[in-house]
C-alpha cells in the first residue's frame, strides 16, 4: 500500500528528518585531529543540527528532496507524525546543504 502525504506544506517550508552525528565525526576534524572530549562537549553545545530533507515547499529552489541540510539547533519546529519525529523548518533558516 502506498504511503499517503501527511502534510502539505506552503511558502518556503521544508520537512526533514533529523540524524545524529556519528561518533567519528564528532570526535575527528576534518583532517583527521582526534578532538578532546572537552572540546567535543563544546562543540556540541554550539553546533548546528543535521537532517534530510523529506518534502519543499512551492518556493524552496536550492534544497531538494533527500539532500542533506544543517540548520542552527533552535530554529525548527518539531512535529511527530505516527510517533516519528519530523522538523519543519524555513529555507531562510538553513545554514547550508551538506555534500
Amino acid at each position: 500500500m502506498a504511503q499517503t502525504k501527511r502534510i502539505e506544506l506552503f511558502g518556503d517550508w521544508i520537512l526533514a528528518k533529523p540524524y545524529a552525528v556519528t561518533k567519528e565525526e564528532a570526535q575527528a576534524t576534518r583532517v583527521g585531529i582526534i578532538l578532546p572530549v572537552m572540546v567535543q562537549e563544546e562543540l556540541q553545545k554550539n553546533r548546528a543540527d543535521r537532517a534530510i530533507v523529506l518534502d519543499v515547499g512551492p518556493d524552496v529552489k536550492n534544497v531538494k528532496i533527500g539532500k542533506k541540510i544543517c540548520f542552527l539547533r533552535f530554529a525548527p519546529f518539531e512535529v511527530e507524525f505516527d510517533e516519528d519525529k519530523f522538523i519543519l523548518i524555513r529555507a531562510i533558516d538553513l545554514i547550508g546543504i551538506i555534500p
